[in-house]
Formats: structure tokens, sequence, C-alpha cells
């Protein structure tokens, strides 16, 4: 699985955005949403939504859980011995 912080980083380079301008919109420091991309912070749930709607990505994505805009990863966790059946919610 790829890192937060660096996929967040990624995608707002790709979009031509500053930490600056982000943290603008979600109304918090640019400190703060540095902390987010250096992985020393982590957003709460309202903040992730607003980035993945900021960054036009899936909140999968944005985790982890595709490696692309859409291709799922989730049978790479079969490597972890958890197999989706498993998983009950």
């Amino acid at each position: 699985m790829k890192n937060f912080g660096l996929t967040l980083k990624e995608i707002r380079n790709e979009k031509k955005l500053t930490q600056k301008d982000i943290a603008k919109v979600l109304g918090i420091s640019t400190t703060c949403y540095a902390g987010y991309e250096q992985g020393y912070r982590e957003p709460d749930l309202k903040t992730l939504k607003k980035l993945c709607i900021i960054l036009d990505v899936s909140a999968d994505y944005l985790l982890g859980l595709e490696d692309e805009y859409g291709n799922n990863t989730r049978q790479s966790y079969n490597n972890y011995g958890i197999h989706t059946g498993d998983v009950k919610f």
C-alpha cells in the first residue's frame, strides 16, 4: 500500500496546487496540512471527505486501497492472510 502523505503530495502536485491553496480551502493552517503530507498528522473524517472533493479522488485511493483512480487492489490484503469473505461489517 502506498503512503497516505506521499499520495496526497503527488495528487496535489499533479493538480498544480500548493499546500497553502489546500489549507485555505480546508480552513486549516498550512503547517497542519503539511503534517498530513509529512505523515505526522492524520486528517479527521470530515477533512478527509473535503480532501477527496478538492482533489477529485476517492477516499480509497487516498488511503492506498486502490492503486489508481478506480483500480481496486483490495486483493493485496490476501498477502496478509485476510480474505475479503472473512471481513464482516
